[in-house]
């Protein structure tokens, strides 16, 4: 069989799903080119951030966990600068008990070095 151009796997991890990250790079660890080596480490990187944001997502569940018996948790959140400056608007939420939100961040965390509001 003849093995893959280096482009070929960079096109194919970009296309890789997260949950398909461990098959990605037991396929081509083995590969002795620099440059899908590179690629594996781009994919290992890939795994070890998701791990960080598993364990960040667990650790933000406190609420859940204590009223969990409660039936319901409803999510609230408010944005805008306050009512002495401007505009608000809040929002709540109730999503199911299994709903798995990943990559959430707070809309106003600085960004570049920018503040994303403006």
């Amino acid at each position: 069989m003849e093995e893959k151009k280096i482009g070929q796997i960079r096109e194919e991890l970009k296309r890789t799903e997260d949950g398909m990250l461990s098959a990605f790079t037991e396929r081509y660890g083995s590969d002795s080119r620099a440059g899908v080596q590179k690629l594996v480490e781009q994919a290992n990187g890939r795994l070890s951030r998701l791990s960080v944001e598993r364990e960040r997502i667990e650790g933000l569940k406190v609420y859940e966990r204590e009223y969990e018996s409660c039936g319901y948790v409803c999510g609230i959140d408010e944005a805008g600068r306050g009512p002495l400056a401007g505009p608000v608007v809040a929002g709540a939420v109730i999503l199911p008990a299994i709903f798995c939100i990943s990559m959430t961040r707070k809309s106003f965390r600085r960004r570049s070095g920018r503040n994303c509001m403006r």
